[in-house]
């Protein structure tokens, strides 16, 4: 594997790439939209665009490789160097769009944008905002606080501590207070504001897939909810596309279905010799137990294969909650 990295300095509480920008959250309620595509091309002279779709858009990779899989050699010379490319904390600054949003993201617990559109899950409630991209900021000076709004809008008094978009639907997990779910989530209307139902009592996690929506209502303990679904609506060249690249759209969580392999999963997880922590993904699950990782794949149609045990030193990519 090879690793380069942008860092970025500064008190800040959160960090999302989406697009030309990284979108940074300071504690004081301050929002920066870091424009790295600018930044590339005014400090880093050759390799500037290079580094812009490494770091802003990876799809503009493709034109750094021949049809051959052979890659371009500005792009193998900026990987060999393991280095860090460092931004000065004036140039943070100097190439932000900066936004006030009178102190509600504070304490976040977890960002997600997802088409066109951002959510904040913080310790009073959710936000949403637009997620400006370059045609919105053009009346906008980088460096100075942003003419456009983000349209902020609280749209949950719950503290979401994941939030996850996908399939049309927004997803949050607030712990102890339950599991909210937003549907609609794919449309291009700019003033859409998401409506949030509450379909589990307790969610410490979520996870979304094209048959069911999975909750982990404890540590270790799963529920699997069934969900009615359609093909997703064509939209239009000009909208989002890198959220939506799937095909189906979800309309309605029906309740608790998958029983019998909901029951077949918390079985074989409380099997497991001291199962610690569940970690949900799309299409598997990992459990920690007491003697290594163990993996779970959930095939098309929700069966549970036996669980895999993957050793101690792996470790999938998932964030912690407690």
């Amino acid at each position: 594997m090879r690793i380069k990295r942008l860092v970025l300095p500064g008190r800040f509480v959160d960090a999302y790439l989406y697009f030309d920008f990284a979108w940074l959250f300071s504690k004081d309620g301050a929002v920066r939209a870091f424009d790295i595509a600018r930044y590339c091309e005014d400090q880093l002279n050759g390799e500037s665009g290079v580094v812009a779709a490494l770091f802003s858009n990876n799809q503009n990779l493709r034109s750094y490789q021949s049809t051959e899989g052979q890659e371009d050699e500005v792009l193998t010379s900026l990987l060999s160097n393991e280095a860090p490319i460092e931004v000065s904390a004036s140039d943070v600054d100097g190439y932000s769009y900066i936004f006030q949003t009178k102190g509600v993201c504070r304490s976040i617990l977890d960002v997600r944008f997802y088409n066109g559109r951002a959510f904040v899950g913080a310790d009073n409630g959710i936000q949403q905002f637009v997620a400006l991209g370059r045609d919105d900021l053009q009346d906008s000076q980088v460096g100075r606080s942003a003419v456009a709004s983000l349209q902020d809008q609280r749209v949950s008094e719950l503290p979401a501590r994941q939030i996850l978009g996908r399939y049309g639907a927004i997803a949050a997990a607030c712990g102890p207070a339950g599991g909210l779910l937003g549907l609609g989530a794919g449309t291009e209307d700019r003033n859409w504001r998401i409506t949030f139902e509450s379909f589990a009592e307790k969610s410490y996690g979520i996870e979304l897939n094209g048959n069911a929506l999975s909750c982990l209502a404890s540590a270790t303990t799963v529920e699997l909810y069934a969900v009615n679904r359609r093909a997703a609506p064509k939209r239009s060249a000009n909208a989002f596309a890198d959220d939506l690249r799937d095909s189906l759209e979800l309309t309605q969580v029906t309740g608790r279905g998958f029983g019998s392999q909901d029951a077949q999963l918390n079985q074989l997880i409380s099997n497991l010799s001291g199962a610690i922590r569940t970690f949900l993904f799309k299409d598997t699950l990992w459990v920690l137990a007491q003697d290594g990782f163990y993996r779970f794949r959930i095939a098309e149609h929700g069966e549970i294969t036996k669980p895999h045990r993957a050793g101690m030193k792996a470790k999938p990519p998932a964030r912690v909650f407690g």
